[in-house]
């Protein structure tokens, strides 16, 4: 980070309008290791609008389940576990990537357009509601 806080320390210095954000995943080929396994955000935090707190206690009830179908064997009821929690992730996190660059944009044009939409959201909604409305009478 050496290289980035000279930089940084200038803008904060010389900015009234500083923005800094991060987004970030690791994805792991395999949740487990020996009997040492991930569980809760550090397996299945997926989305920036929600979800990760519902998966992560998704993901510790299939993992005792899964402990609870194979006692003698930790090793397959952590691959059960991994396979079961994943298959459920997959649909969850196909969106992640667009919505993290959406949310936070790396440029300042990508910024204007984020705060731009979400200024007219509410607006769009309004519309789409008396829109329903018109259609449905």
């Amino acid at each position: 980070m050496v290289w980035l806080v000279p930089e940084l320390h200038e803008q904060v210095r010389n900015s009234n309008d500083l923005y800094f954000d991060s987004v970030s995943r690791i994805r792991l080929d395999t949740w487990s290791h020996g009997r040492i396994v991930l569980v809760g955000d550090a397996a299945s935090c997926v989305s920036l609008l929600g979800e990760g707190s519902s998966m992560a206690i998704t993901g510790a009830a299939t993992l005792a389940q899964a402990l609870v179908t194979e006692p003698a064997d930790p090793r397959t009821a952590l691959g059960r576990y991994e396979h079961t929690h994943r298959k459920r992730l997959l649909r969850h996190q196909r969106g992640v990537a667009i919505t993290a660059h959406l949310l936070v944009p790396a440029t300042r044009p990508g910024i204007t357009a984020r705060n731009t939409a979400f200024r007219l959201w509410p607006i769009i909604a309004v519309a789409r509601r008396a829109s329903r409305r018109t259609t449905t009478r």
